[in-house]
């Protein structure tokens, strides 16, 4: 055993000698980033009326839905027996000019989204909202990384923004239905 110890060790440094001589330089591993969340990971979007808000903890003017992470759940809305029951919940009846949640790939509302992590994944959100100012914004961010971006895109705008790094101020004009439903907003996820 020591002997073909002795021997791997030996060819290991002829391998690097002869690189040296060639002019090659041995190149150390890429460390490897990963592009995953844990099954704890969540956040919430939350939609807020700038002209109804009142200074927090009111939650006059304000609408949320919670995205939570896990490998094991589905993309499809599931909502049942365990272990789906914590998946995905509906919505409840819900105010027409003041509402957001994910829509799930067999497109359904759920304002508890949950869903497997993906890099750069799409999650469509429905919204719903009088004629008026608002804001979209990421917060109560858990166990998520900072290396990974929730992109607030604007499909009616052309836009996007970081939501860590900032709030998307938008306006709506229920008369446009272009500006309302679901196909304006998605949340993005993934890397720069």
């Amino acid at each position: 055993m020591k002997r073909l110890l002795l021997l791997a060790l030996i060819a290991l440094s002829i391998g690097f000698a002869s690189c040296r001589k060639s002019g090659i330089k041995p190149t150390p591993a890429a460390p490897k980033i990963q592009d995953t969340l844990s099954d704890s990971a969540l956040f919430k979007i939350q939609l807020v009326n700038v002209k109804d808000t009142l200074p927090p903890p009111s939650w006059m003017g304000r609408e949320e839905m919670f995205i939570h992470f896990n490998h094991a759940y589905s993309t499809a809305f599931s909502h049942g027996p365990p272990p789906y029951y914590n998946e995905d919940s509906f919505p409840p009846g819900y105010n027409p000019d003041l509402f957001v949640s994910g829509i799930t790939s067999d497109g359904r509302l759920a304002d508890w989204y949950g869903t497997p992590y993906q890099t750069n994944m799409h999650i469509p959100l429905f919204l719903s909202a009088a004629t008026g100012q608002y804001v979209l914004r990421a917060y109560y961010l858990r166990w998520f990384p900072q290396d990974i971006h929730i992109w607030c895109k604007d499909n009616y705008l052309k836009d996007s923004v970081d939501l860590r790094k900032g709030n998307y101020a938008f306006t709506v004009d229920k008369a446009d239905t272009n500006q309302y439903g679901k196909k304006r907003f998605a949340i993005i996820l993934g890397p720069k």
